[in-house]
């Protein structure tokens, strides 16, 4: 196939330290390689074998599609951004929409068996489902991004290195994920609301920030024990869960020599989840139904980096 991706970005400055942005594009995104399998696998019902509906067909089957093309998304961003004095911080709202051409989702395709074996039995059908990625059409995603950059200067002259960064963001879709007219749900790993808060320190080479990140319920599909199974998530009720809202919160320290034989070099050590929020899912939106409660507790990591 041949793709043509267009882009066209436009900066305005309306006022001083005042911008206004404007973007309109074609956006691609390749398939997962999983989806793009050669492979398939087939199945045969003996107990099905004199039935000539095609929906209790003995033959099922599914697979991989290698001839699919890329998610494809006409998309339109709007921002505007006002800098504060010196351009210290700034505070943005953003608005953008996509309008999908082309997305992949899990379909039945009628496929001819003929020539499979049967142990030794004729099936009244040659005929059956296979369940493979296909490229659907039509859907949109559009939402609103609230950004606010705050250093301490701002408030007063004598208070330097400190900061507060806000950032938070409101997604909406109108995405069938398993196919046009099988069902709405938001597409997987989608949460509607995303927010963030942190908090520095920068000054004379140390720095620290502390971070809170939030994000609403989103469906997920978690294989547990086994390999994958890439058609789980097919349908609205093939085994999607939803996992529930968390807040994260990591942290980082971090110092960079200015001078002597040691400059440029940076040391750092970082933590992960030090809440020890646990990942919860629930089957189909029920609590009742708990299908994940996973804790891993909080990790950290030590680092060093020189720049040259």
């Amino acid at each position: 196939y041949t793709d043509f991706a267009p882009s066209m970005n436009l900066n305005f400055e309306v006022a001083p330290q005042t911008v206004v942005r404007f973007s309109a594009a074609r956006q691609i995104a390749r398939p997962r390689m999983i989806d793009m399998r050669a492979g398939q696998s087939y199945g045969f019902d003996p107990t099905k074998v004199n039935s000539t509906d095609l929906s209790q067909s003995p033959w099922s089957g599914s697979g991989g599609n290698p001839k699919l093309h890329p998610w494809k998304a006409d998309s339109l961003d709007l921002s505007f951004e006002k800098y504060f004095t010196d351009n210290r911080g700034y505070v943005a709202i953003a608005g953008f929409y996509k309008k999908l051409v082309s997305y992949i989702y899990n379909q039945g395709v009628l496929a001819d068996f003929d020539g499979y074996p049967t142990g030794g039995l004729t099936p009244s059908l040659l005929q059956g489902t296979v369940t493979a990625p296909q490229n659907g059409k039509n859907g949109a995603i559009q939402g609103l991004e609230f950004t606010l950059s705050l250093p301490s200067e701002l408030l007063d002259k004598n208070i330097k290195g400190l900061g507060l960064v806000l950032n938070g963001a409101l997604t909406d879709s109108s995405v069938e994920p398993w196919g046009p007219g099988n069902g709405t749900a938001p597409i997987a790993g989608l949460s509607r609301e995303v927010a963030n808060v942190t908090f520095y320190y920068e000054q004379h080479g140390f720095s620290a920030r502390i971070s809170d990140r939030y994000r609403s319920a989103n469906r997920q599909y978690i294989t547990t024990f086994g390999a994958p199974n890439p058609t789980g998530d097919s349908s609205s009720g093939s085994g999607f869960t939803l996992a529930q809202p968390e807040n994260v919160i990591d942290a980082q320290v971090s110092y960079s020599f200015q001078s002597g034989p040691m400059k440029n070099f940076t040391v750092y050590l970082q933590g992960y989840n030090l809440n020890d929020e646990p990942l919860v899912t629930y089957n189909n939106g029920d609590p009742r139904q708990v299908m994940n409660y996973q804790k891993y507790g909080a990790s950290y990591s030590f680092g060093a980096s020189y720049k040259f």
